[in-house]
């Protein structure tokens, strides 16, 4: 024995044997020997389906498969067809410890086509895992089972999640388009603008849509019965009633305010909550407002109201990009003559010198009216050309969806908690309600499942195309009346169908949704460990669920004649 020094001791490694008897056989090498052992932790090597009740975990040609690689021989009941199918998958199939696998690399795949199997998985996969996202979900699956389509299961699976669907931060929205009106004062917008700085905190905005004419007000507070006799003022005694007024749903433009306008024959238009871009066209204008009261009043804010009459003027005379022209221009049908034009003796527009008798001044007149005419419409058809433009960009991504049908179930997005980060665990989207129509002007009423309408409506930005989702299975219901008088249409196998799908139907859905609701309230409180007479608890109550959900379908469908029902 010698001694070795810690720093030059090495551990042994494959040289440091003992060398080979030369009497001694070698040993035999076994090229098929799996001799390089995958981790144990990867892998489902089996799965135990008795709990589900079911016999086999195939249905159909996999049925069929799963039986001849297992007999080598073709089943009895196999037809032509699938026997030809069996023989054209069977290279990249097999069947180990009494399943259908399919050959993949790293492992083995179980191949589950019962339905019932495969919902019990998804669920045991993104339910019971964190509600993981699509990708997630699928690679967990992929990795340890195969059925067909399982992309597009797994995909329909996680979208009518109804956890991930309340929390899911997609907006969806409809294609948007460019409106206006294509004259002056057809539309115009109201909107407040709070500016804390001296005695007059708020600031009263009013803006023509195609002119981009605006008035304006300080005012101490802002109350309907004070913003309407201001309006009626400034606006309607001179420059007459405007076929249409935006506002917002502040409750300074309440009651008060609406009735003043509809009894002077102006049409009142509420934006829906939460949706500035509806009343965009005024909000894009305060901006400029406010910086140049800023870049006047300096350091002494105060003084804002002293300068606003400037800053209307200036903004008035101000070329708008989505026309080309001023407001001033377009309402007067000339430039404005600005103070430099009298110093300087440069006036713009119409000779006036030049007109001497009452023919001269009629034809300078009708001239000036007819250009001011041809002016308007190319600047609306250039606003309405700009407002294309700016939309594009919105209209190409890819959470774009088509206008949704009355009777449709949506979510709404709870906008109120971008703001309230106090909420964390609030849903994001609540419902589903159903749709009764949508307005004219693109917002939607809706109604809860009950029928009962909401009073207040909502932007179409604001929905999420709402997933029927019951409990961990999702059950679509097919139901087929065969014959009689109502024909309707002929089914794949050319027979006349009628097609129930109204009360009855969504009131066992209601139905069904509250069982499932219950049951797994009591499922998520019992441990997944616990067993009675050698059972898992959660699964006698799924039992017990799947028992009742069929006799309230036996109870509905007992007076159709066939049925052709499935559940995912």
């Amino acid at each position: 024995m010698k001694h070795v020094p810690g720093k030059t001791f090495t551990l042994p490694d494959g040289l440091s044997r003992r060398p080979p008897d030369p009497n001694e056989e070698p040993e035999e090498f076994n090229e098929e020997e799996a001799w390089i052992k995958p981790h144990p932790g990867f892998g489902v090597k089996e799965i135990y389906t008795g709990n589900l009740g079911v016999e086999s975990t195939q249905v159909g040609v996999w049925k069929h498969l799963e039986y001849y690689l297992s007999t080598l021989s073709r089943p009895p009941d196999c037809s032509d067809s699938d026997w030809k199918l069996v023989k054209h998958k069977t290279p990249r199939f097999s069947v180990s410890a009494g399943k259908l696998t399919r050959r993949s690399a790293p492992f083995p795949q179980i191949v589950i086509t019962l339905t019932s199997l495969q919902n019990s998985i998804l669920t045991a996969l993104h339910e019971e895992l964190g509600h993981r996202g699509i990708d997630e979900t699928y690679k967990r699956a992929k990795l340890r089972f195969w059925w067909p389509n399982m992309k597009r299961i797994v995909k329909k699976w996680i979208q009518s999640c109804l956890a991930c669907q309340q929390r899911s931060s997609s907006m969806p929205s409809e294609l948007k388009k460019a409106t206006g009106k294509p004259m002056i004062f057809g539309r115009v917008s109201l909107d407040t603008v709070y500016i804390k700085a001296g005695r007059w905190k708020y600031l009263v905005v009013a803006r023509d849509d195609l002119s981009g004419w605006v008035e304006a007000v300080g005012m101490e507070a802002i109350k309907a019965k004070k913003i309407a006799a201001w309006f009626m003022e400034n606006w309607v005694y001179r420059f007459g009633v405007p076929l249409t007024v935006v506002v917002d749903g502040g409750s300074e433009f309440g009651q008060e305010f609406q009735n003043c306008l509809i009894e002077a024959g102006a049409k009142v238009k509420v934006t829906t909550p939460y949706y500035p871009e509806a009343n965009g066209m005024i909000e894009r204008g305060h901006q400029a407002i406010k910086d140049t009261l800023a870049k006047l009043c300096e350091n002494n804010g105060k003084k804002w109201k002293h300068y606003l009459p400037l800053v209307l003027f200036a903004d008035r005379i101000s070329t708008k990009r989505t026309t080309g022209y001023s407001p001033y221009e377009l309402l007067f049908g000339q430039p404005a003559i600005l103070p430099v034009d009298l110093e300087l003796e440069n006036y713009l527009g119409t000779e006036w010198e030049e007109i001497k008798t009452t023919e001269d001044l009629l034809e300078a007149g009708t001239l000036q009216l007819e250009n001011r005419e041809e002016i308007i419409q190319q600047s609306f058809k250039k606003l309405l050309e700009t407002r294309s433009q700016s939309i594009k960009p919105l209209n190409k991504k890819k959470n774009i969806r088509k206008p949704l049908e009355p009777g449709n179930l949506v979510l709404t997005y709870n906008k109120s908690l971008d703001s309230q980060w106090g909420k964390l665990f609030e849903n994001k989207w609540n419902g589903p309600y159903r749709i009764i129509a949508q307005e004219k002007g693109g917002a939607y009423s809706l109604e809860e499942l009950d029928g009962v309408p909401l009073k207040r409506r909502f932007a179409a930005v604001h929905y999420l195309g709402f997933a029927n989702y019951i409990g961990p299975f999702t059950i679509f219901i097919d139901i087929h009346r065969y014959g009689g008088a109502n024909r309707r249409r002929v089914d794949e196998d050319g027979e006349w169908t009628d097609v129930v799908r109204e009360s009855k139907v969504l009131a066992t859905r209601m139905k069904i949704r509250c069982k499932f609701l219950g049951y797994f309230e009591a499922i998520a409180s019992m441990p997944s460990h616990r067993r009675t007479n050698g059972q898992n608890y959660r699964m006698i109550v799924r039992r017990k669920l799947y028992h009742d959900v069929m006799l309230e379908m036996d109870r509905l469908l007992a007076a159709f004649d066939s049925v052709h029902m499935t559940v995912y």
